[in-house]
């Protein structure tokens, strides 16, 4: 599943971005190319200033190579965005709740991206 492949790269020493993109590469095929994954080493802790988190980054950036229709990438976008704010109450890196890092938040981003893209 996809957030057993994301979690493992997050445990491996890929930052959040990195590891949602590797994970969706895995399993879903996408052409995701390694100097992509290295344009995102520095996109992490809500770009360093703990703004957007950056599993919402990711997350974005693979629907938007997932789904090829503008309109369908604007609607599961938002749809991604808002199913994160109903599970942690902010979309915030700063506000996240990190008990032990941010294992839990990888697993279940990467899980809501999941449900997402396989609802069609």
């Amino acid at each position: 599943m996809l957030e057993d492949r994301v979690l493992y790269y997050y445990r491996n020493d890929y930052n959040c971005v990195q590891c949602m993109l590797m994970g969706a590469r895995d399993e879903y095929g996408l052409p995701i190319e390694c100097c992509c994954v290295d344009m995102c080493a520095g996109v992490y802790n809500g770009l360093g200033v703990e703004s957007i988190c950056s599993i919402v980054v990711g997350g974005v950036m693979v629907i938007s190579l997932y789904f090829k229709n503008e309109n369908t990438i604007k609607h599961k976008r938002m749809e991604f965005i808002n199913n994160i704010y109903e599970k942690f109450n902010t979309i915030n890196c700063g506000k996240m709740p990190k008990q032990n890092g941010c294992d839990n938040i990888v697993y279940e981003g990467a899980k809501i991206l999941r449900i997402v893209i396989e609802s069609g």
